[in-house]
Order: C-alpha cells, then structure tokens, then sequence
C-alpha cells in the first residue's frame, strides 16, 4: 500500500499491489504499508516503514522494500552517502512490524 502526499495534484491518496512471495523471486516494492500473510497458517505480518511517500524520495532511493525468496527488507534510510559523517549522529526513518492472524481485515484491527 503505498500513500501519496502530493495532495494539490492528486486525488487517488492510496494505492495497492497484491501478488504472490516465490522462492525464487527478488525485486522492489514501492510503498509505506506492507501486508504479508501465510494462506495455509492465516498467519501474517504488517510491515510499516515510516519515511516520504514514493514522490518524495531522498537521496537516490527509488523503493521502500526488497523482496528475496521468502525475506523482506526495508530500504532507504532517508539520507545518502555524503552526509555521513563519523563525528555527527543521523536519524532515520523508523520501521514497525506487526503480527496478526485469522482473516486479512484482522491485518487492519492492529493498526490501531
């Protein structure tokens, strides 16, 4: 589910994606909201990744997550190479992930 903020230009604020995690597969997703869920166990995880929507992505960053096989990893700590600096602290954009289970709208209830 990825947001957009842009809201004098856009009137569509959600968009969404579904499709199916291969073993095999690795690519990139766009978006701030991730929703996994293991259809046999109906067990499943919400990947909240806190940061700019994808219009508003800094330094070179392109996606909110990576797709390896059966892993997902966030991407983009919302700042680049050359601002880092040993003697100086960065925050970044933080990260949550939450547990659920049963039916796919019991991924919306922990939202809360």
């Amino acid at each position: 589910m990825s947001f957009v903020d842009v809201t004098d230009d856009f009137d569509n604020l959600v968009y969404t994606s579904q499709g199916l995690l291969s073993r095999r597969e690795k690519g990139f997703l766009k978006g701030n909201l991730c929703f996994v869920q293991d259809h046999l166990s109906k067990e499943g995880l919400t990947f909240i990744k806190e940061g700019p929507t994808p219009l508003d992505y800094l330094a070179g960053i392109e996606s909110d997550f990576f797709i390896k096989g059966m892993n997902i990893f966030t991407t983009g700590w919302g700042f680049g190479s050359r601002e880092i600096n040993k003697s100086k602290s960065l925050t970044t954009y933080g990260s949550t992930v939450l547990l659920w289970s049963g039916e796919e709208e019991n991924s919306l209830s922990v939202l809360n």
